[in-house]
């Protein structure tokens, strides 16, 4: 709606912050059609996403913020995936990926779940649990990530 708003209104300067995240495959590839034709005639866009392969779809350059601060800009056509990363994170992926692996036997959980189950408050035969049998653990310094279509329980547990 937000964005439907402001094409009508002729804005010059368009701020989308993660806009694909509940969209389909389809109405993502409607919306960069209309980023693209919107960037042709003069708007200005501000494309704010984690998700790379939008980010090297769409932009004509790459800003990285970590902690609040500018870490760098670099021309979009001039940009790879790793270089990228490692503005994000700091450091090379294969030291971030090394340093996980080196210490993921000795964590400890400090939460665990299992077997989770949530009625659905209007059950029907095919859905009647909003939750079931969801099971997970996270230890200190880990971040763990749900990730699911609308509806799929993800907010409910």
């Amino acid at each position: 709606m937000e964005i439907g708003k402001a094409l009508v209104s002729k804005a010059r300067i368009l701020i989308m912050d993660e806009p694909t995240s509940a969209l389909s495959i389809h109405e993502t590839e409607r919306l960069f059609a209309v980023i693209r034709r919107l960037s042709g005639e003069g708007v200005a866009i501000v494309y704010i996403s984690h998700r790379m392969e939008e980010v090297f779809a769409l932009a004509d350059r790459v800003t990285v913020l970590r902690d609040g601060r500018l870490i760098g800009t670099l021309a979009a056509r001039e940009a790879n995936r790793r270089e990228v990363i490692r503005m994000m994170v700091g450091r090379e992926l294969q030291e971030v990926l090394a340093s996980g692996k080196a210490d993921a036997p000795t964590r400890q959980p400090v939460l665990e779940v299992r077997n989770l189950r949530l009625e659905h408050p209007a059950p029907t035969p095919s859905r009647p649990m909003l939750v079931d049998r969801v099971s997970f653990s996270v230890a200190a310094g880990e971040v763990l990530r749900l990730a699911g279509l609308l509806g799929a329980g993800r907010t409910e547990t």
